[in-house]
């Protein structure tokens, strides 16, 4: 009989299938296409195991997108190099890991995941999805903080607002790709870094 460790094992197995059944399955026919006995017959399990496992299809897209935060904070992290000459030219290797996550998300699952965000239903899938959110401006604070360090930028920054400014660019970005559909990744990158340099050098007359 197995022991709880195989037990969790399995578990995770299982819903690491699952996942990766919907992270396809989300790409090639859309997420409201896509049923939950769609994704349980693609990972080779019973619809009542995904439900068991995820309860609701909005739990299994918000664990699509969480998926690879890890590797991608730790890209992020391998991209940053204090020693460029602006605090731009510093975060934009930082931000191109970012966007190549969400885009590669694909439009039809932002969607989705920005639609939660303004749907009092999803409150649980929000929940969720605000945890992403929180990962990433505690990197970008963290980031920030050694520029601060590496004297790019100013010691009476605070970081904790700057943080949160510099994700919400990085998300309104990401809104605009969403909702322009002849917007390209290179586009996002273009403007992202217009709207950094704004950030970074001010627009009040010196």
């Amino acid at each position: 009989m197995a022991g709880k460790g195989q037990r969790e094992a399995n578990k995770l197995k299982r819903m690491q299938d699952i996942v990766s059944a919907a992270a396809g399955l989300f790409a090639e026919r859309g997420y409201e296409q896509t049923k939950i006995e769609d994704i349980a017959a693609a990972a080779g399990v019973s619809p009542a195991t995904v439900y068991n496992h995820f309860g609701t299809k909005g739990a299994i897209l918000t664990a699509v997108a969480g998926r690879d935060l890890e590797s991608v904070l730790g890209a992020a992290e391998e991209a940053f190099d204090p020693s460029a000459s602006s605090a731009v030219d510093v975060l934009m290797p930082v931000i191109d890991v970012y966007i190549g996550f969400t885009v590669g998300l694909g439009k039809d699952l932002l969607k989705e995941i920005l639609r939660a965000g303004f749907d009092p239903a999803a409150s649980e899938m929000l929940i969720e999805l605000v945890s992403l959110d929180e990962a990433l401006v505690r990197q970008i604070g963290g980031l920030l903080g050694r520029m601060q360090e590496a004297g790019l930028v100013s010691r009476s920054l605070d970081l904790t607002a700057a943080s949160l400014l510099v994700y919400s660019v990085l998300a309104g970005a990401m809104i605009w790709f969403v909702s322009v559909p002849e917007m390209e990744p290179a586009g996002v990158r273009a403007h992202l870094r217009t709207q950094l340099a704004i950030v970074f050098d001010g627009i009040a007359a010196k």
